[in-house]
């Protein structure tokens, strides 16, 4: 099930985020591997999918993503000099 269209900020390359239903898993595929594409029946779970997606994706900072792994807290500080003149 197609979901969403994501860019990788490495390189730029382009994915699309789907839900395998075979393996009942959230996917990602190159958009330019994939070599066609067909029109099948309606998803009657599309929008349950896309707001999982969302949930997973709002914990990310790339395409890749895996909703087994544990969610990790990262802290940073920034200290940043002031201008000179």
């Amino acid at each position: 099930v197609p979901l969403k269209i994501l860019i990788s900020v490495q390189g730029g390359r382009r994915y699309l985020a789907a839900f395998d239903e075979r393996t009942q898993k959230y996917v990602n595929h190159r958009l330019d591997y994939i070599k066609s594409v067909k029109i099948s029946d309606k998803c009657n779970e599309f929008d349950f999918h896309r707001n999982k997606l969302a949930e997973i994706l709002s914990n990310t900072w790339g395409v890749s993503y895996d909703k087994h792994k544990k969610t990790e807290n990262l802290t940073m500080t920034l200290h940043i000099p002031p201008k000179e003149k």
